[in-house]
């Protein structure tokens, strides 16, 4: 018997927790336009539709890169879109413990 541990590929886990997750090799962020233009392709039977999905995708990647980590996440937040875990709403004007 072999004492050898096999090694997990490090793209099936993120290297920490607080990574985005991923997609095959897509962040959930940049993959959110290319299924949606994936979609909109089957519904309306249109070729074009993937092509915007993936200019979309490359250009949410060109934003990322550009800008701090976390960037979209808070911008979610503050515009009222998604909630984190543990904290009020994005859109709430007061806060009392």
């Amino acid at each position: 018997m072999s004492k050898t541990k096999e090694k997990i590929p490090d793209s099936w886990m993120p290297k920490h927790l607080t990574d985005p997750p991923q997609w095959l090799w897509w962040e959930i962020e940049e993959f959110i336009p290319l299924a949606a233009g994936l979609c909109l392709t089957v519904i309306t039977k249109d070729l074009h539709w993937p092509f915007v999905g993936f200019i979309l995708s490359s250009l949410v990647k060109k934003f990322k890169s550009k800008t701090s980590k976390g960037f979209l996440t808070h911008m979610f937040y503050i515009s009222g879109l998604s909630d984190l875990e543990g904290y009020p709403s994005g859109l709430s004007k007061r806060f009392h413990e």
